[in-house]
C-alpha cells in the first residue's frame, strides 16, 4: 500500500522549537538555538513524556555550543527519565562528540 498524505503521520509540531534550535547551533548562532531549546522546554512543561525530549535537545546545544559543564549536568537526569537519553546512545551517537574527552562524561558513558 503507498503511502498517501493523509496516511503519513506528521512530526509533532511543538517539537518544532528543539529541531530549530540543533539548526541554529549547527549554523554557529549559540543565543538562537538555546532560546528555541528554553522555549522547547516551556512548551513541555506539563508532558512527563515529552519534555524530557526538550532538555535532550537543551544539552545537546549546550555540547554542541561549548558550554560542557552545562550539559554534562544535564545527563544524569537524562539518563533517569523516560524518553530521555541512555547509555548507549552517549555511547554511540556523534551528537556528544564534543564531550568524549571529559572524564565525567566517561564515567556515564560507562554506566556509573
Amino acid at each position: 500500500m503507498k503511502p498517501t498524505p493523509d496516511s503519513i503521520v506528521a512530526v509533532d509540531a511543538r517539537q518544532l522549537p528543539c529541531h530549530l534550535a540543533w539548526a541554529y547551533a549547527g549554523l554557529g548562532e549559540k543565543e538562537k538555538a538555546l532560546e528555541q531549546a528554553r522555549q522547547a522546554i516551556t512548551d513541555y512543561d506539563n508532558d512527563a513524556l515529552s519534555k524530557p525530549f526538550a532538555e535532550t535537545a537543551l544539552a545537546i546545544v549546550q555540547a554542541q555550543t561549548g558550554d560542557i559543564d552545562s550539559a554534562i549536568a544535564a545527563l544524569p537526569h537524562l539518563l533517569e527519565v523516560p524518553n530521555g537519553v541512555t547509555v548507549g546512545n552517549l555511547r554511540t551517537d556523534p551528537i556528544w562528540d564534543p564531550l568524549r574527552k571529559d572524564p565525567r562524561f566517561q564515567k556515564l558513558c560507562a554506566g556509573k
